[in-house]
């Protein structure tokens, strides 16, 4: 008994000493948040380390291993109650995105490096799903099936399984429990009624434990009966004409036979008869039927199509056109092919040739029209042109007279053209070209306009007059922007006038008249009449005017200067459009010495009389 109490005594003595002497960190708790996750969710360890002796610890880490890898040194985080954790994503971005058991070894050190350690395990599970058949595409109405396989890690799960099915993201209710086959997998089976025809993305989700997944695929959904107006052959017509409509249907896919108790066609809300329907290519038929008779402008084409209780519609503006037609020439010295063109808006251009007397023709809906006037390189085009349904407004409305050699007194040019129009517009733009053979200076080239224009006479009954244009002397045509139409044109550079004249004699009385005869030319030097004749004595107020006659020729009296000397008169011609000119004529005028005799003018003597007869003389210089 004495021994036994001694020995006992000396292990509590033993063990008191112990405990005294040395200090041991010590591991007093460890746990997991999860100790089954899913791959993509994150394991937090929980930690608490304490030294039995208060030495300071240094962190804690842990040592992380899987099958395949090796995680070393991952420090914990110490929060603000003394303990201690480490989160461990399995995300895709993370070091730990694998699957598996993992084997996390924790150690917890103190200053004197003295360490103890604890072992804990998690597992990483993956669960995925395999959506092995779906039918696309499918009709409205019509039973879809998906069989599905879903596995965590690699077992197929086969219970405890929630599905949900949606399309484009709004839910769509099962048709029964979905059941597990062992072949096909799990069974998911919903009606597409109610449903839109077009490509969806068909969701199936399922939810297992406190994860769901998901798999998204396109499901392309048809009507069970669709229909499809291809085109109409013309949108541009007159009361009878025949116009073509082809269209399609088609019945799950195959063609359905288009019969005319299928089809109701207007115009606008007056019926249109069907003629005929003929089969095309590809399930395709065209139905022809005759324009109702509609006032000319715009008019709806309207045709319904109705089957089995499928209905769809179409329609299509269609313009009721109107004749146009005149002559466009006027009295011309050529036969042309004059080209016109209709434009309407950016696309619809009616093209229509002018035969070689002039005549046109042409069906048009009612609008305003850009018009162009082709005649090789001369064009006009007329802006916001409105052809309307009072189409007397527009018939011969269009007049061109080209006279390609036709010239103009004082202009240096060939080539005139006249345009006319008895019609609303807003602008007008012509292009004309000019015949460089014909134009000395190229520099000095304008357009003329004559806005008095005798077609039959072939021309100009007032002055040509010059207006804004810009020279292409490259293309040898002049633009002319802003053109006034009912006019004449030509492009040239203004011809020169010129005067010959010289005094009746080279020295005149005092008080005598001074008589000026000459000729007015132009640049050819052919006589020019009606010509502007003005004479002027240089400082003086003595100022003599008149016009050449028929020939050119013209003949003027100055009064004297009233003194002796040699003066110098400055004739001017000038007509419009020439360049006026000038010539100077040199005189004298002086005191002459001559004597007059005046006496009786006459004397009455008989034979053998004799008489004294009175002279007297006279000086008159």
């Amino acid at each position: 008994m004495k021994n036994r109490l001694l020995h006992a005594s000396f292990l509590m003595v033993f063990l008191f000493s112990a405990t005294a002497g040395y200090a041991f960190p010590i591991i007093n708790n460890i746990s997991l948040q999860e100790p089954n996750l899913w791959l993509g969710e994150t394991e937090t360890i929980f930690l608490n380390c304490t030294d039995d002796n208060s030495t300071a610890l240094a962190p804690p880490y842990a040592d992380i291993t899987t099958t395949t890898a090796i995680f070393p040194n991952n420090l914990f985080t110490v929060d603000s109650n003394g303990n201690y954790y480490l989160a461990i994503p399995t995300t895709q971005t993370s070091n730990f995105y694998k699957t598996g058991v993992f084997n996390a070894t924790v150690f917890c050190k103190n200053a004197l490096n003295e360490s103890a350690n604890r072992s804990i395990f998690f597992t990483v599970s993956n669960l995925s799903m395999n959506v092995n058949k779906i039918t696309s595409p499918i009709y409205i109405g019509d039973i879809e099936e998906a069989n599905v396989f879903v596995k965590k890690d690699s077992g197929v799960v086969r219970s405890d399984i929630a599905f949900g099915v949606s399309l484009n993201g709004a839910n769509v209710a099962l048709l029964a429990q979905p059941y597990y086959d062992f072949a096909a997998g799990w069974i998911l089976r919903f009606s597409t009624a109610g449903q839109t025809a077009g490509i969806k993305t068909l969701s199936i989700s399922a939810n297992y434990g406190r994860i769901t997944i998901s798999s998204a695929s396109e499901l392309q959904i048809f009507n069970s009966i669709e229909s499809s107006f291809l085109s109409v052959d013309k949108t541009w017509v007159s009361a009878n004409d025949a116009i073509t409509v082809q269209l399609k249907a088609i019945e799950r896919g195959n063609p359905v036979e288009i019969k005319k108790e299928y089809l109701a066609i207007q115009m606008d809300s007056t019926s249109a008869s069907i003629t005929e329907i003929t089969p095309a290519t590809g399930g395709v038929y065209n139905v022809k039927f005759n324009a109702p008779s509609m006032p000319a402008g715009a008019h709806t084409l309207k045709i319904a199509f109705n089957y089995n209780n499928f209905s769809n519609s179409y329609s299509k503006s269609i313009l009721y056109t109107i004749p146009v037609s005149g002559n466009i020439f006027l009295a011309t010295e050529k036969s042309t092919q004059v080209q016109l063109k209709f434009i309407s808006g950016n696309a619809n251009v009616v093209t229509v040739k002018v035969d070689g007397n002039g005549a046109y023709s042409t069906l048009l809906p009612p609008a305003k029209y850009t018009i162009q006037i082709t005649d090789g390189t001369p064009m006009l085009e007329i802006f916001d042109a409105n052809i309307d349904t009072n189409i007397n407004e527009f018939d011969f409305g269009i007049k061109y007279q080209p006279i390609v050699s036709g010239t103009v007194s004082g202009i240096q040019g060939a080539g005139i053209y006249y345009y006319g129009a008895a019609f609303d517009y807003s602008d007008a733009h012509l292009k004309l070209p000019y015949d460089q053979s014909k134009i000395n200076d190229e520099s000095l080239l304008s357009a003329y306009i004559c806005e008095n224009w005798n077609s039959g006479k072939k021309a100009c009954m007032t002055d040509w007059k010059t207006i804004n244009s810009k020279i292409d002397t490259v293309r040898k045509v002049a633009n002319i922007d802003s053109a006034e139409l009912n006019a004449a044109y030509i492009i040239g550079s203004p011809d020169g006038a010129s005067v010959e004249a010289s005094a009746e004699k080279d020295i005149y009385a005092l008080n005598e008249k001074i008589k000026i005869t000459g000729i007015a030319l132009n640049g050819a030097k052919n006589t020019l009449p009606e010509a502007s004749i003005t004479i002027s004595l240089s400082g003086l107020p003595i100022i003599a005017s008149g016009k050449s006659n028929a020939q050119g020729i013209f003949s003027l009296e100055l009064d004297s200067p009233g003194a002796e000397g040699t003066y110098t008169a400055t004739v001017i011609v000038s007509k419009t459009p020439y360049i006026s000119s000038q010539k100077q004529v040199a005189f004298t005028v002086v005191k002459t010495s001559d004597l007059a005799i005046m006496g009786p003018d006459t004397i009455r003597m008989k034979p053998g009389d004799t008489t004294d007869v009175q002279f007297r003389l006279i000086n008159v210089g």
